[in-house]
């Protein structure tokens, strides 16, 4: 006679054999199967191991991202809890690991928008009653507070901020909860690949120095200059990078605001006319980026700006369309 015990132990058994062999059906679809006689070998077994490569790729960025789905937004320290889990999963740089930090700034930037949702809730919190008790005064953009006064706060909220890549910035008087310069950079440069670093470094060196507060430059138009050279060259040098399409949203956005400037900060002065400094650093551009693409198009805009008398008339709309160049007058970008 058959105890429970035996009973329960068999059915157990019996559904453990069920998933194996379910699994070694699913199996099926996915496995190349090679023939050692076909003279095309090498080709199957190349496609074998590339469906292999492929299969693993997918369940580690899948077991990843529901890795992430469990972690809990409101608290930031579980962005550390996510380089942890990053770490773990993606020990190689390259490809996959790349894929693996685009699925940790998903939720880096997800847990920032739920600090901000934290920070202006009616019903008060240990972080928005904290940060009520700073000093307005003493908030400086585009440096963060917590960076600048990191030694001087005792506060566990404030310091979870800080200790996951976060910091307190002011713009047009409101405080708000955004990315500290050099996290990224600090966190993953020696994890993903070349390219992606590089675009972190450049966007860590971007974040520290600012780009505009209420439509006014933070930073000079030479440096928005400087800032275009230095998009073009890593569009030129990673054409390919998985980063490509942000590099020139950058590119564009700085491109458009160096010919012609924000609400704030512009380039056509009274009457229309285009400031005579920019076009000193126009030219000093075009001597120093000789060859680049950035060069011939800021050449031919001043030419264009010759034709108008250095107005911005019929001819300068007319580049603007030819080029489809990104003005951001009328337009509110981002703060850095």
């Amino acid at each position: 006679m058959v105890t429970p015990e035996e009973q329960t132990d068999w059915g157990s058994k019996v559904r453990k054999n069920a998933v194996l062999i379910v699994a070694m059906l699913l199996s099926l679809n996915t496995v190349v199967y090679c023939d050692n006689s076909s003279p095309s070998n090498q080709e199957c077994l190349e496609k074998q191991s590339a469906t292999r490569t492929q299969d693993a790729t997918t369940l580690t960025l899948s077991c990843y991202a529901n890795n992430l789905k469990k972690l809990d937004a409101r608290d930031p320290n579980s962005v550390r809890a996510a380089i942890n889990e990053y770490d773990r999963l993606f020990d190689k740089r390259g490809a996959l690991s790349d894929k693996g930090y685009i699925s940790f700034e998903n939720y880096f930037y997800e847990v920032i928008e739920s600090q901000n949702k934290r920070l202006n809730e009616e019903t008060s919190n240990s972080l928005n009653k904290a940060i009520k008790s700073l000093d307005p005064s003493q908030y400086e953009m585009p440096a963060g507070y917590l960076s600048r006064n990191q030694k001087t706060i005792k506060n566990k909220a404030l310091d979870a901020l800080y200790e996951n890549g976060m910091d307190l910035f002011i713009s047009e008087g409101d405080i708000y909860i955004g990315e500290r310069p050099g996290f990224l950079y600090e966190s993953f440069s020696n994890k993903v690949s070349p390219d992606l670093s590089e675009f972190l470094k450049l966007r860590s060196n971007e974040l520290g120095e600012g780009f505009q507060d209420d439509a006014h430059l933070l930073i000079s138009f030479s440096k928005v200059a400087d800032r275009v050279g230095r998009w073009e060259q890593y569009i030129m040098k990673y054409p390919h990078s998985i980063m490509l399409d942000e590099a020139k949203h950058y590119y564009n956005m700085y491109l458009g605001t160096l010919l012609f400037g924000l609400d704030g900060s512009r380039v056509f002065e009274d009457k229309n006319t285009i400031r005579r400094q920019n076009i000193h650093i126009y030219k000093n551009y075009i001597a120093s980026h000789q060859g680049a693409k950035s060069s011939f198009l800021i050449n031919e805009y001043i030419m264009v700006l010759g034709k108008d008398n250095f107005k911005w008339g019929d001819n300068v709309n007319l580049f603007i369309k030819k080029h489809n160049i990104e003005v951001l007058i009328g337009v509110q970008p981002p703060t850095r």
